[in-house]
């Protein structure tokens, strides 16, 4: 899989959240923190259209790493008879 960071499904992470037991202030927070997010393009001066990103974890951030690496905690569980091996940022599957 590539650009791990950029697929991550917001709603499946924030449901994985709740179901460990982040709730209330906390889940509002990790909601807040990944939704309604928007971004644009600017080369040599020239903006482009903003755009609502719909999907992955915030990079550069200290959250980003800990984010993914709960999203895909349970990704060995899928697969039978193929070694998974899991990164900060990334995953190798092989037989």
């Amino acid at each position: 899989m590539q650009k791990a960071f950029d697929t991550v499904d917001r709603n499946i992470l924030l449901t994985k959240l709740y179901n460990y037991g982040i709730r209330d202030i906390t889940y509002s927070w990790f909601k807040n923190y990944l939704t309604n997010k928007k971004q644009f393009v600017s080369v040599s001066g020239v903006s482009f259209h903003l755009r609502h990103i719909t999907c992955g974890v915030p990079r550069g951030s200290v959250l980003g790493p800990l984010l993914f690496l709960i999203y895909i905690y349970y990704i060995g569980n899928s697969f039978f008879g193929i070694n998974i091996k899991l990164f900060a940022d990334d995953k190798i599957f092989y037989i």
